[in-house]
């Protein structure tokens, strides 16, 4: 990590009984939200970018920083989560 970075993990729980999505912008991924599941999003980056969680009737995304040199990994109970492709 890089001097100016900062690490975040956040934990994201579905607590409503219908499907929901997680989406980690800007690399436009998307993970599966089932009821009752919950992912973690750790993040690192330079802090000066700002860091939005954004909630939609069946998605939640969280905008990540957005700089050079910036990560993202999302677990599942300790184990990396599979990505949803993406129809284009």
């Amino acid at each position: 990590m890089k001097r100016n970075e900062v690490s975040i993990s956040i934990k994201v729980t579905n607590r409503l009984s219908a499907r929901q999505s997680l989406v980690v912008e800007p690399w436009l991924t998307e993970y599966d939200l089932p009821p009752g599941k919950t992912l973690t999003v750790i993040m690192t980056g330079d802090p000066a970018y700002p860091l939005e969680i954004e909630t939609a009737p069946k998605q939640v995304t969280i905008h990540a920083f957005d700089s050079a040199g910036a990560n993202y990994t999302v677990l599942d109970g300790g184990n990396k989560a599979s990505h949803i492709a993406r129809q284009e």
